[in-house]
Formats: C-alpha cells, sequence, structure tokens
C-alpha cells in the first residue's frame, strides 16, 4: 500500500509519468478526473481515514520507556548510519514543533527541533531553514483503544533531518538519518540510502524539503524557558 501512496505523491508532484514517456503515449496523461478517481481509491484502502478524529494521545508504557532512555541506556553503543551522522540521544529535550498522522499506515509523528529551528520557527525565517537546524521526527504505531482513543502503540523510528548547505551540498542541504526498532537499527544498506529521503521529499522542494508545518512559537517564551531549565 505504501508503493501506491508513493506513486501517487509522484503524479501529483509532476514527476510521472515522465514527459518523455507521454511525448509518445499521449493517452498516459492523467487529467484531472483521473486523478480524482485514484485519490478516492487509495482513500477506500488506507488503514483509517483522513477525516476520522485522532483523540489525545496517550503514551504507552513501552513508549515512556523509550522517551526517558530507560530502553537504550548506553547511546554510545548506537552506531552512526551509512553516511555517517552519529544519533542524537539529546533530541528528547527539545521542543516539540509539530505533530504528523499518517493515515495510510496508521502511524503517528512528534516532531522535535533543536533551539536552532526553534528559533527560525519564531522569526519565520524557514524557506530556507538556516544552517544548524534539526529536527528529529519519532513514530509510533497507532493502537486504538477500547473507548476510541487513539494512543501511542509500538516505536517505529526515530528520523533526523540536519541542515549545512555548505557540508550537505550534495543531498539538497540537509543531512538525513533513520535508526529504527528500540535498538535503534541505522537505517539503509548504503551510504546512498538517503536519496530515498530526498525522493520522499522531493514534492515539498520549494519548501526546503520540509514537510513540517511548524507550530507558532514565542520566541521571548522558549527563552525564558530555557533560562529556567
Amino acid at each position: 500500500m505504501l508503493a501506491l501512496y508513493y506513486a501517487f505523491n509522484k503524479i501529483l508532484s509532476g514527476e510521472m509519468p515522465l514527459k518523455s514517456y507521454t511525448a509518445l503515449h499521449p493517452s498516459a496523461k492523467l487529467d484531472d478526473s483521473s486523478i480524482e478517481v485514484l485519490k478516492n481509491y487509495l482513500r477506500t484502502i488506507a488503514t483509517r481515514k483522513p477525516n476520522q478524529e485522532i483523540l489525545p494521545v496517550v503514551a504507552s508504557k513501552d513508549v515512556e520507556k523509550i522517551i526517558l532512555n530507560k530502553k537504550i541506556t548506553d547511546h554510545s553503543k548506537v552506531k552512526p548510519t551509512l553516511n555517517n551522522i552519529s544519533y542524537i540521544p539529546y533530541f528528547r529535550n527539545w521542543k516539540a514543533v509539530s505533530t504528523s498522522d499518517r493515515f495510510d499506515n496508521g502511524s503517528m509523528r512528534i516532531i522535535y527541533g533543536n533551539e536552532i529551528a526553534v528559533k527560525a520557527i519564531a522569526e519565520h525565517q524557514t524557506n530556507p531553514w538556516p544552517d544548524g537546524a534539526i529536527f528529529a521526527k519519532t513514530a509510533w504505531k497507532q493502537k486504538t483503544e477500547a473507548d476510541g482513543t487513539v494512543s501511542a502503540g509500538a516505536f517505529i523510528q526515530v528520523e533526523f533531518m540536519i541542515k549545512d548547505a555548505k557540508k550537505y551540498e550534495a543531498t539538497k542541504g540537509w543531512g538525513w538519518a533513520r535508526w529504527k526498532g528500540n535498538d535503534l537499527k541505522p537505517y539503509g544498506d548504503n551510504a546512498n540510502f538517503d536519496q530515498e529521503c530526498i525522493s520522499c521529499h522531493n514534492p515539498v522542494k520549494n519548501n526546503d524539503y520540509v514537510f513540517t508545518t511548524p507550530l507558532h512559537l514565542d520566541i521571548n517564551k522558549f527563552n525564558i524557558y530555557n533560562k529556567n531549565k
């Protein structure tokens, strides 16, 4: 099912079908009516409908253990990704800047931003994002309780986007990293796994490759918060 959503996003972004292909096969072009048919079909096979209400998230005990660093006590043993990005264990002390809900695969995410990212949000300097901005996106499976409450179930992964226009020039100005499961296994079979990340984020290239729509943050309150920590 994820492959279908990926393919549909390619259509919406104008990357597929290839212009070189439609030049020889004009019937392959999709009009608005055809796109709407595909969209409606994908909605019917989604794990949860996009307009279905999500009740407040209640973290499970397993998730609490992960958040409180009790599941993995020695982060020095977490291996870097194959593109040489090290795991950042203290991201849990960053500010949550947004949440996202993947209704197609039944997962929920919290996006954290470091101090540079938070400052950029408060000052509306997010396109492009400044060098040094880092996002950490944590994902859990959705678990629906008997009363209809949706809570965080099994931990899936944490992903990082690290902005450095010069250092990561070859990868659209971002360093991409992902660790999966409770043992935080680095994602990817080789150092080029980040091309998959770029491809996924390509539909938002005009937004500096960032899907996240950040919450409005008051930088003065944030500074006071940091001062009192």
